[in-house]
């Protein structure tokens, strides 16, 4: 399997400034041709106003038994979601690549994403900063 050009290459979560409003629709384009989408739930609308969070979901979780020296560091992952406020509301941006259906990235490229943990034990990345594109991840092949 041949590895994909973008793999190495670093991203962000949309800045405000670039996600563009159409009805419920919110957008934004990303330079090799792949767009973050999001569609607001009834009720939410308006303006983004400001960025909430980011979240990495790895796609495998370390068991904790003797033996599994796994970091959830180094597991594949899926980008989850970018959150973002309105004026009424939230939105979820979601990544929609250009030509590759699946992107596995890596949180490692920045301290500001912290390890969670959800119900059922479950573990995650979340990057809470006043600035989406300090939100930065690798993409992996």
């Amino acid at each position: 399997m041949m590895t994909p050009a973008w793999a190495g290459s670093s991203a962000h979560c949309p800045a405000i400034r670039d996600i563009k409003v159409r009805g419920m629709l919110y957008s934004a384009r990303v330079d090799d041709g792949g767009k973050w989408l999001g569609i607001a739930d009834a009720g939410s609308r308006g303006r983004v106003k400001t960025f909430d969070r980011a979240i990495i979901y790895p796609t495998e979780q370390p068991t904790g038994k003797a033996g599994d020296t796994r970091r959830l560091e180094d597991m594949p992952a899926r980008f989850g979601k970018c959150s973002y406020n309105l004026e009424h509301g939230s939105v979820d941006l979601r990544f929609k690549p250009a030509t590759q259906p699946v992107v596995f990235v890596s949180p490692r490229a920045t301290a500001s994403w912290q390890k969670e943990t959800g119900a059922f034990d479950f573990r995650y990345f979340q990057c809470r900063q006043a600035d989406p594109t300090a939100c930065l991840f690798v993409y992996t092949d």
